[in-house]
Formats: structure tokens, sequence, C-alpha cells
């Protein structure tokens, strides 16, 4: 059997249909080529550069041992400038004795004694031996210098602690370097700071203030008293209580001994009064810094706070350079 031709419709059709179909081929094509070359190639992977690791920072124990021994030897040198203080008052008040000898026993001292009363007499000794004032001033002088020599014994450790640390890692320029230095300043103060105050020290912004007020009121009261029970044990006198200033109170010691002397002796015979009154002076200088019948003095007492103070700085430091990350070694 013979095949039937496509008719000329069919095959019109057919052609229409390739070329549409070649059309869109072409098309889908150039749109794809035209896509892809408009789109930029994506870089190839480049490794970020690595963040230079954090310096180290580290202090040798040595030094540290050394600053906190530094600070102790201020403040032990603080107490013995307190105890030349008393010392030098004492030595004038001896140096004065003599002239006061001399002008207080005889007729005209009775005359005014029974005119005036024993105040011209205690007048008179505190004019020319040793007043409650002088005493008083120097006792607190010296307290309030041991107490300042504290503070800025502490204030200059942390400056130096924090110059003594070393950073260590990579190589940094002098501004980094002194950045960092400055940092560490900062925040040894307030780590020092906050440890003294987890321990429940006296911060050292208020250590003086603190310490005059404890000093004053207990350390200064307790020397006066030892002394004036040190002066009534070696002279018979029967009772010591205190009552109004303390340095007041003690001078009154000296003053009232004097006095009963004066009252039994028209004159001072082979300088007896003299010779007593240096010996009272002594006592109670002796009273006011070495203590008595077992009650410590001033010296004691200013170097018991100092070691109190100096196993809490050196437990407190340690503790505040672990805070920082600061690497002992």
């Amino acid at each position: 059997m013979r095949r039937r031709l496509l008719s000329p419709q069919a095959l019109a059709v057919a052609l229409g249909a390739l070329l549409v179909a070649g059309w869109a081929v072409w098309f889908f094509q150039h749109e794809t080529s035209r896509s892809t070359a408009q789109t930029p190639a994506a870089p190839p992977d480049v490794a970020e550069p690595a963040e230079a690791p954090a310096p180290t920072v580290t202090i040798r124990r040595e030094t540290i041992e050394q600053r906190l021994a530094e600070c102790d030897r201020t403040v032990r040198a603080a107490i013995r400038a307190a105890e030349q203080d008393v010392r030098r008052l004492f030595a004038r008040a001896r140096d004065n004795v003599p002239a006061f000898a001399d002008d207080a026993v005889g007729l005209w001292t009775m005359f005014r004694y029974l005119w005036y009363g024993k105040e011209d007499i205690a007048r008179m000794f505190e004019q020319r031996v040793l007043s409650s004032a002088e005493l008083e001033a120097v006792l607190t002088g010296a307290v309030q210098r041991f107490a300042q020599a504290q503070v800025d014994a502490e204030a200059e450790l942390l400056v130096q602690l924090a110059a003594d640390v070393e950073v260590e890692g990579r190589e940094l320029s002098l501004a980094e370097a002194e950045g960092i230095l400055q940092q560490i300043k900062h925040d040894l103060r307030m780590q020092y700071s906050d440890a003294l105050e987890r321990v429940g020290a006296v911060p050292l912004e208020t250590l003086k203030r603190e310490l005059v007020v404890l000093l004053v009121t207990e350390v200064i009261e307790k020397a006066v008293l030892v002394a004036a029970a040190r002066v009534a044990a070696r002279f018979g006198i029967v009772a010591v209580t205190g009552g109004g200033a303390l340095a007041t109170f003690g001078v009154s010691i000296l003053i009232g001994i004097a006095v009963d002397w004066i009252l039994h002796w028209l004159w001072d015979p082979a300088g007896k009064l003299s010779r007593q009154l240096r010996d009272m002076l002594n006592e109670m200088e002796q009273g006011i810094l070495a203590g008595h019948d077992g009650r410590p003095g001033l010296v004691q007492l200013l170097e018991k706070i100092a070691q109190e103070r100096s196993e809490v700085r050196r437990a407190v430091v340690y503790e505040a350079l672990r805070q920082m990350k600061v690497e002992v070694r």
C-alpha cells in the first residue's frame, strides 16, 4: 500500500512548531549566558588574620615581698618618729625643772599659795616645765603622723606594684604599653579597695580618719592612764582615776606631787625637788611609751596596730593581683 503524504496545511503547522521550539531554545541559552556574565565571580576564600593573643601580665613574687617590706619599714619609722616626739618633749621638760624648783620653793611661794591657792603653783609648773596642752598636742600629732604614714605607705605600695608588673606575649607600642600600665594602676587600686572591704578592713580612703579616732580615743588614753599609774606606784599615791582630758589628768599627777613637796619645804635642800620632779617625768615618759605592770604603752600599741594592718595588707595585695589575673611568678 502506498503511504499518504502530509497535506500542505499539516506541513506548515509542523514547520511553525519547529521554528517556535528553536526560538525558545535560543532565547533560554542567550538569557542564561548573559546573566552568568553579569554575576561577578565569588572571590576565593581568604583566611581571616588570626587575632593577636592578649598580652600576659606578670609580676615576680620577690618583688611583691620587697615592696611589702618597704611599706612595713616606712610604718615602723613612723612609730620611731612618734616615740622621738614624746622623748623630746620630756627631755625639754626635765631641762626646765631646775628653774621651776628655784622659783617654786621659799616664803614667797608660800604667801602666793595662801593668797592664790595651789592653782598658782600649777600654772607655774605648766608654764615652766610641762603643760597638759603640750602633752596632748605632742601625743595627738604623733599618732596623726603615724596614721598618715600608714596611708602614704599603702598608696606608694600600690604605685610601685603597678610599675613592677611586666607585660609579655607580643611587641607593644609605647602608647599601648602606657595604656596597659595606666589600666593596671587603676584596676589595682580598685581591687585593693574591694579586697579590703571583703575582709572587713578599713579602706585606704578612710584609713587616716579612722586610725586617728582610734589612736586619740583609745591609744593615747591607755598610754596616759598607764603612765599615771606608774608614777602613782613609784611615788606612793594611793589611787589613780582619770577624769576630764587625759593629758590634763596626767600632768595633774605631776603637779599634785610637786605641790605636796613645795608645801612641806620652804627651800629645796640639795636640789631634792629637782631630782624628784625629774624622776617623775622619767616615769611618766616611760609609762606613756613603754607601759607599766604588763600594760602596753604607746609604742607597743602602735606596733600592734601596724602588725595587724601589715598582715591584712599582705593578704589583700595577693588577692587583688589574683582578681586582676596577674600571674605571680
